[in-house]
């Protein structure tokens, strides 16, 4: 049998199928139906139905596309849509931007500027200054000399100073001044010397002429000040309590021991004070059998040792002599002060060739004052129309060993007629008075004339403040 026989045959008995019901499904599930048909259509047919089953596969599979194709999404074109818009937008944006801005964007570039030529300025040069003028130089002193000028110049960046002395003639640069300067110290002079000067003014353009010389003498230096005579060194004070051991065995006081009572004051010092070192205080020397009272008809009395002899050497009493029994004496003098001058001035008119500068202050415990002598030995008191002398007289002996008492003596001083007033020991003001508490300290007499190394109420380092009874 043909084909087309087992065709016909086929159209005219047609295979008992049934069409299910149409469902949409997806593109997947389309293609796993259409691969599961297409298994599922393999099927070993009698040949005589080989054509018509065929032929019903081929148009099965036909519908199978067909079904497929109408449930497979359309494709959407918004994507496209979207960039054409986009690239109108760009493109017509910078459209616009370039109209808007045309003049700058295809603006005719400017044309380049004409050179400028530099013309060099010249400068004037600074004119150098002019010369100071109507310099003058005075010295004072000894140790400057003083410039002064007349400043002319309102240009000049400094001022030299230069200097030559009497045995040159070229100048040396002494230093330099701020510009406008007009005067000037010399510290660097000698004394009694003759310097010779001249200003000159200066910029960055060059020099003033000098000014012209001015020359002015050093004053000579003052004479150098008086030495001061040292007192001759003291006797052996081995206790270096104010009073030398002849002093102490005179007083009956231990040269061993510094306090001899044990009252807390020195034995010289109670002894300068009219104290008795042997007994506490307030024990007077005079009753303690040590001093007796020495006076003359003139009206002057004084305290001295027991066992010292007073000899009036005029009945009266002006000339006096207390004799130690050891060499020295303490000589007393009355002299006339018959035009009532002052001690310093009938000192000076007395001893015109003393030097006064050496002069001390001197007040005693009674209150007495007047001074002490170059030599400071001898004790010069005004007395109304009258100078009371007291001078201690060594006689060639090589050490002072009486200080003490010779201050003893003074300060035991009665003057009739004197007014007395009690001086306060430890208070600076009684010359040589020893230290109250303190081994070796001594109160210095002031000078009479004040310098500039010391004053009137100095005292040495150390000098005792204590008092004692």
């Amino acid at each position: 049998m043909t084909d087309e026989a087992i065709i016909s045959n086929a159209e005219q008995t047609p295979l008992q199928t049934q069409t299910a019901p149409v469902v949409p499904i997806t593109p997947v599930e389309s293609q796993a139906l259409a691969n599961a048909v297409v298994e599922t259509e393999i099927h070993v047919i009698p040949d005589q139905f080989y054509g018509a089953a065929l032929k019903t596969k081929i148009i099965e599979k036909e519908k199978m596309q067909q079904s497929g194709a109408a449930l497979a999404p359309k494709k959407s074109h918004i994507g496209l849509i979207v960039g054409v818009l986009l690239v109108i937008a760009i493109v017509g944006g910078g459209g616009f931007f370039a109209y808007q801005y045309k003049d700058q964007i295809f603006a005719k570039p400017a044309p380049a500027p004409e050179p400028v030529v530099q013309v060099p300025v010249v400068v004037a040069p600074i004119p150098v200054p002019s010369a100071p003028t109507d310099l003058k130089a005075t010295s004072t002193n000894p140790t400057s000399i003083s410039l002064s000028w007349t400043d002319t110049a309102s240009n000049e960046s400094a001022v030299r100073i230069e200097r030559r002395n009497d045995t040159g003639t070229i100048y040396d640069r002494l230093t330099d001044l701020p510009p406008n300067s007009s005067n000037f110290q010399d510290n660097s002079v000698q004394a009694s010397t003759a310097y010779f000067y001249r200003v000159i003014a200066r910029n960055e353009t060059g020099e003033s002429a000098p000014s012209n010389e001015a020359q002015a003498t050093t004053q000579a230096l003052p004479p150098a000040p008086p030495k001061q005579e040292p007192l001759p060194p003291a006797g052996l004070d081995t206790d270096s309590d104010g009073l030398t051991d002849l002093e102490e065995t005179i007083l009956t006081a231990d040269i061993r021991n510094p306090d001899t009572d044990g009252d807390g004051y020195l034995d010289g010092n109670e002894v300068f004070n009219l104290y008795d070192p042997t007994r506490k205080a307030p024990a007077k020397l005079l009753g303690g059998g040590q001093v007796k009272v020495a006076d003359a008809p003139m009206g002057w009395s004084v305290t001295i040792p027991t066992k010292w002899n007073l000899t009036l050497d005029q009945a009266d009493g002006s000339l006096a002599t207390v004799d130690t029994g050891h060499g020295e004496m303490f000589k007393i003098s009355i002299e006339n002060n018959d035009q009532n001058l002052s001690v310093i001035d009938w000192f000076v008119a007395r001893e015109p060739q003393a030097d006064k500068t050496k002069l001390m202050q001197f007040k005693s415990k009674n209150g007495y004052t007047g001074i002490i002598g170059p030599d400071l030995l001898t004790t010069y008191i005004p007395w109304g129309d009258k100078i009371f002398v007291f001078k201690y007289d060594m006689d060639k002996q090589p050490f002072i060993n009486f200080r003490t008492l010779y201050s003893m003596i003074l300060n035991s001083l009665v003057l009739k007629g004197l007014p007395q007033k009690v001086v306060p020991s430890g208070t600076g003001q009684l010359p040589f008075e020893p230290g109250a508490t303190q081994p070796g300290t001594v109160t210095q007499p002031a000078p009479v004339f004040a310098t500039s190394s010391s004053s009137a109420t100095s005292t040495a380092p150390g000098s005792p403040t204590s008092t004692t009874p």
